[in-house]
């Protein structure tokens, strides 16, 4: 018996158009995606020089594949089918801000979160054309989930967030 091959859309293969996505998707205060936990988030990650100069806010994100499922379906006759694989995808950001005054602080939260958020929505394949069936869908949906924010000393504050959404292919097998 011969080992099956890997679907079109092996996580890897995943991984990499997701973070593609989200990098050249023009979020505001978004700097650098990294396409799993970095050693260290420095703060030219946050500030890579897409922000405007003297902006006081910024933010660097990573992907976390939580969990994959792979269930087969009787669509295509006796021999052949389709397998719906589902990722369970996380896009954990870290959201840094000099701001001093606290409603600047939430207005730019709100517009990278809110900018993440229109991103996964605006394109249901991510911009890959077959990769992906589609993101963000279903009753899964995109949950944001955040901590409290958190004085960083140096009149800095960082914020923990995670966008987490679903991302399904329809595979041949």
């Amino acid at each position: 018996m011969t080992s099956p091959i890997a679907p079109p859309g092996a996580q890897g293969a995943v991984r990499k158009a997701v973070q593609a996505y989200i990098a050249g998707g023009e979020v505001p205060l978004l700097g650098t995606v990294f396409l799993g936990p970095p050693r260290l988030i420095k703060g030219t990650d946050v500030f890579d020089g897409t922000q405007i100069k003297g902006q006081m806010s910024g933010a660097a994100a990573f992907l976390h594949f939580q969990h994959s499922a792979r269930v087969r379906a009787a669509l295509g006759g006796a021999t052949s089918g389709k397998k719906f694989v589902d990722y369970d995808v996380t896009l954990v950001l870290l959201f840094r801000s000099a701001q001093r005054i606290s409603d600047d602080v939430t207005a730019d939260y709100d517009r990278l979160i809110d900018g993440c958020v229109a991103l996964i929505e605006a394109d249901r394949t991510l911009g890959t054309k077959g990769l992906i069936f589609e993101a963000g869908e279903g009753p899964f949906g995109i949950q944001v989930d955040a901590d409290l924010p958190r004085d960083a000393g140096s009149g800095t504050l960082h914020w923990w967030t995670s966008i987490r959404f679903n991302v399904r292919q329809i595979a041949t097998t």
